[in-house]
């Protein structure tokens, strides 16, 4: 679609895919944007949780989607820098069944833990079933948003001992308002596209029409969005502040801390 998109040009705007999983540099791509969570921040603040807790020899479990092959290449060179030896390192097609042949590898390794992500629905909880039957004390991270599991009670047991950081959203006024209106509560890039949904509708109001003119309104000024409060797109035009919390489970319970990062005033 990308490529396609980029020769035709026709202006992208994404609330679910950070700009570092779809664009090489800063000049590819230059008509996608997007309001998704700053993914170099997440994996930031994750590793530097992991160091707090002086983590330093970590087993790596993703699966082939483009999203978590992006936070897998950020940890491989974010890792060494805080003292983090990956001792393994091991990704799955998606649709996998068996991981226990990873997992009895891998503890054989001595690791003090292991950061994990799984697009794929069936790949991570066949994961974490058999991790939980191999080597249940190891202690996990995780990336990406595990809320629609944990609050559930057949799920909630598969993430003892896991640490894993959400992005939050600012306005907590949004929550509400958009359960009032659908029924139910909102999932994680909600917030995220209404952001995009209505920072577009500014530059159109402001009389932005062709794309050229649409991406310098959003490259050179600054926005309100329920996700972040205000923000401004770096040159990638990406989001570069945010909100996120470490969420812990632990006896059965979900303890949050809340870790903000900002380039730009939250």
């Amino acid at each position: 679609v990308l490529p396609i998109a980029d020769k035709k040009k026709i202006f992208l705007f994404t609330p679910s895919a950070a700009t570092i999983v779809f664009k090489k540099d800063d000049k590819q791509y230059p008509l996608a944007f997007s309001t998704w969570f700053n993914l170099e921040v997440e994996v930031d603040l994750l590793l530097k949780h992991m160091k707090e807790e002086n983590k330093k020899r970590v087993v790596l479990a993703f699966d082939q989607d483009p999203f978590t092959q992006a936070i897998r290449t950020l940890v491989e060179k974010k890792a060494p820098s805080l003292g983090m030896e990956v001792i393994s390192d091991d990704f799955f097609s998606v649709g996998s069944s068996d991981f226990r042949g990873m997992l009895v590898k891998t503890s054989k390794k001595n690791p003090d833990s292991s950061i994990f992500c799984f697009a794929d629905e069936s790949n991570l909880l066949n994961f974490l079933k058999q991790r939980k039957e191999i080597n249940p004390s190891m202690k996990l991270y995780g990336c990406g948003d595990a809320d629609g599991y944990v609050t559930e009670p057949q799920w909630i047991g598969l993430f003892e001992n896991v640490d894993y950081i959400t992005g939050l959203t600012k306005d907590k006024n949004f929550a509400e308002q958009y359960k009032k209106l659908f029924g139910t509560p909102p999932v994680l890039s909600a917030s995220p596209a209404y952001d995009a949904t209505t920072i577009l509708l500014n530059a159109l109001k402001a009389g932005k029409r062709s794309v050229d003119e649409i991406r310098d309104y959003l490259l050179n000024n600054e926005f309100n969005s329920v996700t972040y409060g205000k923000i401004k797109f770096n040159s990638a035009g990406g989001v570069e502040t945010g909100n996120f919390a470490i969420k812990q489970v632990k006896d059965g319970k979900v303890t949050e801390k809340v870790v903000q990062w900002a380039l730009y005033p939250l």
